[in-house]
């Protein structure tokens, strides 16, 4: 298994990527739910790109955002330190005290989760942190095998 980690302040989250047959399903809900978001980030600002993926984002369901989420949070096995924060209780009781870190954990998440099924994305990424800021730039993984 694979382990990432990213650091804010003096706190270091850590994920172990899912097996592969694990996170297929997530990596379809990404490209489902919101591919269609990913694809307009390309597009040029003076040409409507920004009402378009203001328009686009509109679209993507909530609920089922979250869900997936959740979902790659609970695959991933998240941690802090040495503290498990993948269930919900345990992320529940950590982000109470951290709430202004809980898009830019999970959101880190998914991404790491899904990231090395789209090689061809990763243009993507620098314009998504670009138009997005900082608290969607992933620091660069420290990335070990595990087993």
């Amino acid at each position: 298994m694979h382990k990432r980690q990213k650091s804010i302040e003096d706190r270091v989250y850590s994920i172990l990527l899912p097996p592969v047959r694990e996170a297929m399903p997530l990596c379809s809900r990404v490209a489902v739910l919101i591919g269609p978001v990913l694809a307009t980030l390309g597009a040029d600002v003076s040409k409507g790109g920004m009402d378009k993926f203001a328009a686009i984002t509109a679209n993507v369901d909530a609920k089922k955002l979250d869900e997936l989420i959740m979902d790659a949070v609970l695959a991933s096995k998240l941690s802090c330190g040495n503290n498990p924060i993948s269930m919900e209780i345990d992320f529940e009781r950590h982000f109470t005290n951290y709430r202004a870190e809980v898009y830019e954990v999970t959101l880190w998440v998914l991404w790491e989760t899904v990231k090395d099924f789209f090689p061809q994305a990763s243009g993507i990424t620098q314009i998504f942190q670009e138009k997005m800021g900082k608290e969607f730039q992933s620091q660069k993984p420290v990335e070990t095998t595990i087993g």
